[in-house]
């Protein structure tokens, strides 16, 4: 899915949904999408955010509609979070950004949206230097990019890939000089135009969910 955010009616957005009082339990993709509906964003696609923690609590940080629930994490530790340069994923006032988390520094007040997950895949055009081409790891990925001209890329594998490929997909195949891995096995995407409609039954800390302003 390549968007092009906006902020006039009629234009797309893209919303974090999850850590707000209120949120569904467990936060399906189904159940995000019942919950915007009745709120008045119907969505045009629903994916996974950033990794989080057993009981959906967020790995790093996380903020919906410009409020911080959970804050950045620059230190290490285990897993593909902390595979070192890890990024961040924000909407502010110049549309969507990934940056490396170890550099990030927003104002709390210009961020609608901001989900923090890792590896890094793609910095700068450079692909992440831990990043193994012929590598035997494969899985289900989910992935975020943001093209030379500001647009959102997001994107899911139909079956078990590579980080490497995954990361040169976005930046050779779809044009994004910056890229964040979102997550694996239990990634999940739904939209009018993936007739799979996968999504985890135990849900996600976090959902990302493009929809037009105004609720066209």
């Amino acid at each position: 899915m390549i968007a092009k955010l906006g902020a006039g009616a009629g234009t797309l957005r893209l919303r974090l949904f999850g850590q707000a009082p209120g949120a569904p339990r467990p936060l399906t993709l189904h159940k995000a999408e019942v919950a915007l509906k009745a709120a008045g964003h119907p969505p045009l696609v629903l994916t996974n955010a950033g990794m989080f923690h057993e009981g959906g609590v967020p790995v790093g940080l996380h903020v919906e509609d410009g409020v911080q629930y959970a804050p950045l994490v620059r230190g290490g530790g285990e897993g593909n979070f902390f595979l070192l340069p890890n990024g961040v994923l924000s909407v502010g006032p110049q549309g969507a950004r990934i940056d490396d988390a170890a550099g990030f520094s927003a104002p709390s007040a210009a961020l609608s949206v901001a989900t923090q997950s890792g590896p890094l895949l793609v910095h700068r055009g450079g692909i992440h230097p831990k990043l193994i081409p012929n590598s035997a790891n494969r899985a289900l990925r989910s992935a975020a990019g943001v093209r030379a001209d500001g647009a959102l890329v997001l994107v899911i594998s139909d079956g078990l890939v590579r980080f490497f490929d995954t990361a040169t997909l976005l930046r050779d195949a779809l044009g994004c000089p910056d890229a964040l891995y979102l997550d694996g096995t239990i990634s999940g995407l739904r939209a009018e135009l993936w007739p799979q409609d996968r999504g985890h039954p135990r849900g996600y800390g976090g959902v990302l969910a493009l929809n037009r302003t105004g609720g066209a």
